[in-house]
């Protein structure tokens, strides 16, 4: 998701590596606009209703505090 700033990213982070994810931050790049992309990333069954109500809860939260949410990156295990 991207946020206008560290500090958000920051509060965000913490939130959601309460709930077991892993995440990063990284400035936006050059010409994407001001503030911060946050990635969180959690190892989970593919459920639909479940990344649906996650993507929901990021999408909330993520305008919330002034950002936007952009989607999910699935990675298959080994």
């Amino acid at each position: 998701m991207a946020l206008p700033d560290e500090a958000t990213a920051q509060r965000v982070s913490q939130q959601l590596g309460a709930e077991g994810f892993a995440t990063d931050t990284h400035p936006m790049k050059e010409g994407t606009g001001p503030g911060v992309s946050l990635h969180a990333r959690k190892s989970m069954r593919l459920s639909i209703e479940e990344i649906g109500a996650l993507s929901k809860r990021f999408t909330a939260l993520a305008q919330q505090l002034g950002g936007h949410y952009d989607g999910w990156i699935v990675r298959r295990g080994n």
